[in-house]
């Protein structure tokens, strides 16, 4: 089931696909042209990004209909046929979760690792690890998940990475430093109202007062 935080992360992605997807394809045009004619570089990067754009979609159609099985053959393709195009990140996050879904949680963070280490973006990066620190947060590697916060966090995250920050701390005993980190999560100009309310909750029972203590 998707929680709260994973539906932010899908309406974050798809918003900077929309304003991000044509630069990433543009950028690789720009950089790769030289290697080919012109024209026949247009031609054939315009198959590759229609053929990984089909995969993509329909992968998305699958997992949308809980068809792991399809999810995971689709992911092969793209990630192994198209692993340059600015599909195969996304993918490589679908295939991920699919994973999860099916308890392969050793796959997933395979996978994640992937576009944390071939991604262009620092925004999808961002994603993966902040994944990625989860499943090691459930198996209780404390040490791991920040070391994982740490390595990668986008601006665009950071009310996100913070909260995750506090909830390791909290499992491990240390209520101030958990305070500090919900407090730095709430003080962010990006957390959206949802998460700011859970954020909240959690502050507040550790002692944290209200809603105002991100707004000092």
């Amino acid at each position: 089931m998707v929680n709260d935080a994973d539906k932010e992360q899908i309406d974050a992605l798809k918003a900077w696909w929309k304003e991000n997807g044509r630069v990433v394809v543009a950028g690789l045009v720009i950089g790769l042209g030289g290697v080919f004619g012109w024209q026949s570089w247009q031609t054939y990067t315009t198959r590759q990004a229609e053929n990984a754009s089909i995969i993509f979609e329909q992968m998305v159609d699958w997992a949308a209909a809980r068809n792991y099985g399809r999810v995971d053959q689709f992911a092969e393709t793209l990630l192994g046929e198209y692993p340059k195009s600015g599909y195969a990140p996304l993918g490589a996050l679908i295939r991920a979760h699919s994973a999860v879904e099916q308890n392969r949680s050793d796959e997933a963070r395979g996978y994640l690792q992937w576009v944390i280490d071939n991604a262009d973006d620092d925004y999808l990066a961002g994603v993966a690890s902040l994944r990625l620190a989860r499943l090691a947060a459930d198996k209780q590697e404390y040490d791991v998940t920040l070391r994982i916060l740490d390595d990668n966090q986008p601006e665009q995250l950071d009310f996100m990475f913070e909260e995750l920050r506090g909830d390791v701390q909290f499992a491990q005993g240390d209520v101030q430093a958990a305070h500090r980190h919900y407090h730095n999560a709430l003080s962010s100009e990006r957390i959206s109202p949802s998460s700011r309310s859970r954020v909240i909750m959690k502050a507040a029972d550790l002692g944290v007062e209200s809603a105002s203590a991100g707004r000092e």
